[in-house]
C-alpha cells in the first residue's frame, strides 16, 4: 500500500519566488498526475508531499491573497500549486536547502555533500 509520494524539487534559474514558484507548479503537476494515475490503479493514498528549499514559495502556496506588490503578478501556475495544496492534493513542505535530494540530480556535486545526498536518496544508513 503506497501511503505517501515524496517529491523533492529545487529549481536552481533564480532566488525569485515567482521563479521557485513556477518550478514547483511544474513538480506539482507530474506529482499530481502520478497521484491520479496510481488513484485510478486501485492505490489509496494521502497528499503528496512536494519538498521545497524557499520558504517564500511555501508562504505564497499557504496564503489566501498575495502577499505583496511583488506577488500580485505571479502566473496562474502558483494558482494551481495553492489550489491542489487546498484541496488536500499535495501538501508543500520544507527542507533544508542542504537535506534537498534533487541537488544530487541538478548540480554537478563532489565529496563528501555528493556522498551524503547519494545515501539519502538510496536510504542507505552509512
Amino acid at each position: 500500500m503506497i501511503r505517501e509520494i515524496d517529491i523533492t524539487h529545487r529549481s536552481t534559474a533564480s532566488p525569485k519566488p515567482a521563479v521557485y514558484s513556477r518550478s514547483t507548479a511544474d513538480a506539482t503537476t507530474q506529482v499530481v498526475w502520478a497521484r491520479e494515475f496510481l488513484l485510478q490503479q486501485g492505490y489509496n493514498m494521502g497528499p503528496a508531499n512536494v519538498f521545497e528549499d524557499n520558504q517564500s514559495t511555501i508562504a505564497l502556496v499557504k496564503a489566501d491573497k498575495p502577499l505583496g506588490a511583488a506577488s500580485r503578478h505571479i502566473n496562474i501556475r502558483h494558482f494551481f500549486v495553492r489550489d491542489r495544496a487546498q484541496a488536500g492534493e499535495v501538501s508543500v513542505k520544507y527542507i533544508p536547502t542542504e537535506d534537498q535530494i534533487a541537488d544530487l540530480l541538478t548540480k554537478p556535486l563532489q565529496g563528501s555533500r555528493f556522498r551524503s545526498l547519494r545515501d539519502k536518496l538510496l536510504n542507505w544508513q552509512c
